[in-house]
């Protein structure tokens, strides 16, 4: 009853969609990271702030964790792969990593975090599929 519970509490139910929340790992208690990508602090009352996301330049989605007074930027794509999926073992296609893992966007688009668009790999799986630097769409440094 008790798992059914903690169950019932990560899950929120927002238009018509539900949307499921799980724990960051390391920051269990504080911080919670949705299906979709959104990332939330647990406030001590109960009730949850929606935490702001940055965009690097290249694209990716950023969050800044604060635990025992210590700020850390983390990759929300990574924290939606850690916390749904785990680590990993093995490309998607079964071959044994040759690198440390790295996460790839199934459809390219960085900002987009589902848990359902995401598969950790190694460097040389993620480099074969990713987009020509053409069909990036991110401001490089010193434009706006």
């Amino acid at each position: 009853m008790q798992t059914m519970l903690k169950t019932m509490q990560s899950m929120s139910f927002e238009n018509g969609v539900v949307t499921i929340w799980k724990d960051i790992l390391g920051y269990e208690g504080l911080y919670q990271v949705s299906d979709s990508g959104r990332v939330r602090k647990i406030c001590s009352d109960g009730s949850y702030k929606s935490m702001k996301l940055q965009t690097s330049t290249i694209g990716y989605r950023l969050v800044g964790l604060t635990k025992d007074h210590k700020t850390t930027l983390l990759y929300v794509h990574r924290l939606v792969l850690e916390c749904f999926v785990g680590l990993p073992d093995k490309n998607p296609d079964g071959t044994e990593l040759r690198t440390s893992p790295e996460c790839n966007h199934k459809d390219g688009v960085r900002s987009n975090n589902h848990y359902s668009n995401l598969e950790w790999c190694d460097r040389y799986y993620n480099n074969s599929h990713r987009r020509p630097s053409s069909e990036w769409n991110f401001k490089k440094r010193g434009n706006k």
